[in-house]
């Protein structure tokens, strides 16, 4: 089971990449590609790898439920940025049911003086073959820590 959450987990995280990196010239709402019947492919694709109660905490500890919420956190998020964009780096099998993503994020602020890079170590845990929580983390210790597996 873990191998077939790796690549679901990738899947998702290929589609967010997709999706960030033509944002500037093709904006789409993540709560608009929810309730809409004709939905953009990748939003279809990040949205579809997610359960209905998903579960996300942030780096800033703000804790996100149900894929409504979370879409709108996502286009607040995209909303504040002039540049935004995220690398996967590494995905690393924790158990059966857990992901650790270690990804690279870049962002500018809309008014461009505020710019920031960081490694995010997000603890994704897997149900039925979706994702049900993500929780971030600024480095593999606190993450790890998180799920009871130590430094």
């Amino acid at each position: 089971m873990s191998q077939a959450n790796v690549e679901i987990v990738r899947r998702y995280f290929d589609a967010i990449i997709r999706m960030v990196d033509t944002h500037a010239e093709n904006p789409c709402s993540f709560v608009g590609a929810l309730e809409a019947e004709d939905r953009d492919a990748d939003a279809r694709r990040v949205l579809d790898q997610l359960h209905p109660e998903v579960r996300w905490r942030n780096l800033l500890g703000v804790v996100f439920e149900g894929k409504l919420d979370c879409a709108r956190a996502v286009d607040e998020l995209m909303g504040a940025s002039r540049y935004y964009s995220v690398t996967l780096d590494d995905l690393v099998v924790l158990g059966d049911d857990r992901i650790l993503a270690i990804q690279e994020v870049g962002m500018r602020g809309q008014n461009g003086a505020v710019a920031a890079a960081l490694s995010v170590f997000s603890v994704m845990t897997l149900r039925e073959g979706l994702i049900m929580q993500v929780e971030e983390f600024l480095n593999r210790v606190e993450a790890l820590e998180a799920v009871g597996l130590g430094g």
